[in-house]
């Protein structure tokens, strides 16, 4: 066995024992518990679907030992230790064609496997690649694919390949494995794209037209794997997330409704600061050697690889577009494993330097002692970093999340509904269910499927579901709150769940909100105790353990994001203070999180302590430079402040990360006006005319105020245009009406001006001066 491969072989074996020695033995969080779950049962997974993952991982669930999670989290340690090992190959013979080494240099064949080598060591244990290699997700599975194909990227670097009459089968082994990839993480979806263009060119210029359209045939063979989606879905399954057993929903769900905003709807100013940001993020995983070696790394390639360069540039764009949030580490492996390649080249560069210069001056070290020291110094910050990241990545003991899911459950009362959205309510829970057979008397619902209201009826015939009505969201409400006049019913509370229930309608329970059959209910000591006995029972020790403190944001973003939950609640209850208490817990627990900053701010902000705010939301902007939400809440205290150029600033950079936010634009153009910038005021008010995306509402409030102050405050002849528009866009806008009215009583048409009025007060009969006032903020 010559040096190449022996140290392919130390590198498998020193992975494999380190991630065993740190695999979780059971249950973890985020999506982990849905990865046991779905192979389990062979079940539809959240979007895209995941099916490749759900059939491998069943393979791997046949083992004869071991628990479910057990079994699953193995499959991330050996998809991870195979992926460092390809990753050690794809370097070494990047190297090599890349400086095109011959086989005979036997000198430089060791130095470029021991940058291979230690590279691959720096990746594989770097910390977001380790703590999610020892739990069960797709994460490792997934680079292990990617690293496959750009290894079969190569072939037409390679002169030996030119001719081989293997080149055509490997493109097509490719094309299978792109395909099958595909349904194991989006990352690879974004991927196929750039990949096949890639091959295209490459068999364009080589003339083999008839290799790539066979390479195509393998490439959708591998994409029938999402076959297997409506193939189960029609089986009628219990956890069948999205029930893509038709096309319509079958495209809804492998595009994903829900991921669709994270793919398509990131906005480019966004995704540009994260580009930028991309470099530090890096240094802090990877350290700044690597990245300064990347940078060198990437010149060197574009003279000697400039079409595998391109690759891997836009293989990095598609990971930092579809990844937003700097604390989720583990979203970026791809981007990272792209700097790892590059920096391979800068520091065999660095090696083929100093190398020659040695040569050059005739010096007396040997040149293969200067090798094993290069060798020694890479390997030892290799080492230290592993060392370092040994206790932030090790899940050895972990059984917090067995913990929270089986509380979950067994904080219910007997018979309850449970309605479920977030991770560590919905997959927790229903793992227990379905592969545990706890609390099964407790029927378990994902929200998503109160998308499907027939579905629903079919497959709970015993519940009370109401007749659908028009409106999605409506129906959700009412079927919530007429269920839970018969049964229990309880909700993990969502970002969104204000938009069909209001919180007057749901009393903390546990880590739960139970859904109450009307509005009068009224806090009383009795259910402040009950639910910290509870909570006392149930998750006060999980927060207790010292594993709840790791780096790993999971569990710490979990219990504050309760805490954060309970605060709103009492909130809107008017406890103040219980609320505060609460966001100020959340705080402690997750300082990271954007949540704990905007929410403490705005309690401060309705006190009327606006300094305060303004000094937490300026330390949360440090912590998360890129939130449009801390710089809103920012925008809102410095207007109460009367600080009106700096609210203008603020919402203006908070429009410059996100411009999607068409109120803010709104609110930013009503800043403008009162700041006597009234040109800039209605300009803006114009930019959101022109855009096609704006909601109505929007768009006609947005007319019905700039209308109104031009109307009111500048009488040119033609202030009533915006108003004209607004009713054309909205005929039943009682506002809109009402706004023309007056506006055209004012530039003297008394007649129509009445006319509007009166369609105001037919469609609105409480509309008068004072309610429209209130209802359009117009002075």
């Amino acid at each position: 066995m010559g040096f190449k491969h022996a140290t392919a072989l130390f590198l498998f074996l020193f992975l494999i024992s380190a991630y065993l020695l740190t695999v979780c033995p059971d249950l973890y969080w985020r999506d982990s518990p849905e990865m046991v779950l779905v192979p389990f049962n062979l079940d539809i997974a959240h979007s895209p679907g995941i099916p490749a993952f759900s059939m491998l991982g069943k393979l791997s669930d046949l083992l004869p030992f071991g628990a479910a999670a057990f079994r699953l989290n193995l499959l991330s340690v050996f998809a991870a230790a195979g992926a460092g090992v390809v990753l050690y190959y794809f370097l070494f013979r990047l190297i090599s064609l890349c400086f095109r080494l011959p086989r005979e240099d036997r000198l430089a064949g060791t130095a470029s496997a021991t940058v291979a080598a230690s590279l691959a060591f720096v990746y594989c244990l770097s910390e977001p690649f380790w703590s999610w290699s020892v739990v069960a997700e797709t994460y490792s599975l997934h680079i292990l694919v990617i690293l496959i194909l750009l290894y079969l990227a190569l072939d037409p670097l390679d002169p030996r390949m030119r001719d081989d009459p293997r080149f055509r089968s490997r493109i097509w082994a490719a094309m299978l494995i792109l395909g099958i990839g595909c349904g194991i993480h989006p990352n690879v979806i974004l991927f196929a794209g750039i990949y096949v263009v890639y091959f295209f060119i490459v068999c364009m210029a080589r003339g083999r037209f008839r290799e790539f359209v066979g390479s195509l045939f393998f490439l959708g063979l591998g994409l029938s794997v999402y076959l297997y989606l409506p193939i189960r879905s029609f089986g009628n399954l219990y956890y069948d997330h999205g029930n893509p057993e038709i096309l319509r929903s079958l495209l809804i769900h492998v595009t994903g409704r829900s991921h669709s905003g994270v793919i398509f709807g990131t906005p480019w100013a966004l995704a540009l600061a994260h580009w930028k940001a991309f470099p530090l993020g890096a240094a802090e995983v990877l350290s700044w050697v690597v990245v300064v070696a990347a940078i060198i790394g990437m010149i060197a390639m574009a003279f000697r690889a400039p079409g595998l360069l391109a690759l891997t540039i836009l293989l990095a764009a598609a990971n930092l577009y579809l990844v937003k949030d700097w604390q989720k580490l583990f979203g970026y492996l791809p981007a990272l494993l792209v700097l790892v390649i590059w920096s391979s080249l800068g520091f065999y560069l660095l090696w083929d330097r100093i190398n020659r210069a040695i040569q050059s001056q005739e010096f007396a070290v040997p040149l293969r002692s200067l090798t094993v020291v290069f060798a020694l110094v890479i390997l030892l910050v290799s080492f230290t970093c592993a060392w370092e990241n040994y206790k932030e990545s090790s899940r050895t003991g972990h059984y917090l999340a067995r913990a929270h899911g089986r509380g979950l459950l067994e904080s219910l009362p007997e018979g309850s509904v449970l309605i479920s959205a977030q991770d560590h309510i919905s997959y927790l829970a229903f793992y227990f269910q379905l592969v545990e057979n706890l609390r099964t008397d407790v029927r378990h619902i994902h929200r998503v499927m109160l998308r499907f209201p027939e579905v629903l009826a079919d497959r709970h015939p015993d519940l009370p579901w109401p007749k659908p009505a028009s409106g999605q969201e409506d129906w959700s409400g009412r079927a919530l709150t007429h269920l839970a006049s018969v049964r229990p019913v309880f909700l993990g509370l969502a970002p969104d769940t204000q938009r069909f229930l209001p919180l007057s309608r749901l009393f903390p329970h546990g880590m739960v909100f139970q859904v109450l059959p009307s509005e009068s209910h009224q806090v009383t000591e009795e259910d402040l105790a009950r639910q910290d006995r509870i909570f006392n029972r149930y998750f006060r020790p999980i927060v207790k353990d010292e594993r709840f403190n790791l780096r790993d944001w999971t569990a710490r973003g979990v219990y504050a994001g309760l805490y954060n939950a309970l605060g709103a609640f009492y909130f809107r209850r008017g406890y103040s203070d219980l609320s505060l208490w609460h966001f100020e817990k959340a705080f402690e627990m997750y300082p990271e999180g954007t949540d704990a900053y905007f929410n403490l701010a705005g309690i401060y902000i309705v006190r009327g302590d606006y300094d305060k705010a303004l000094a937490i939301l300026d330390k949360g902007l440090e912590v998360k430079p890129l939130s449009h939400a801390l710089f809103n809440n920012r925008a809102l205290a410095l207007e109460l402040k009367g600080d009106i150029r700096g609210a203008i600033a603020s919402l203006e950079e908070s429009l410059r990360i996100n411009p999607n936010q068409h109120r803010l634009r709104l609110n930013l153009a009503r800043l403008l006006w009162s700041d006597r910038q009234r040109d800039k005021s209605e300009e803006v008010v114009r930019g959101l005319i022109e855009e096609k995306d704006v909601p109505g509402e929007i768009l006609v409030e947005a007319l019905v105020w700039i209308g109104s102050k031009i109307c009111l405050e500048i009488e040119t002849n033609d202030a009533d245009m915006y108003l004209k528009k607004a009713v054309s866009i909205d005929p039943a806008s009682a506002k809109a009406h009402y706004a023309l009215g007056r506006c055209l009583i004012r530039m003297g048409d008394q007649k129509g001006g009445e006319t509007e009025i009166r369609k105001a007060k037919e469609l609105d009969p409480d509309l008068d001066e004072l309610t429209w006032k209130q209802k359009t903020g117009s002075d």
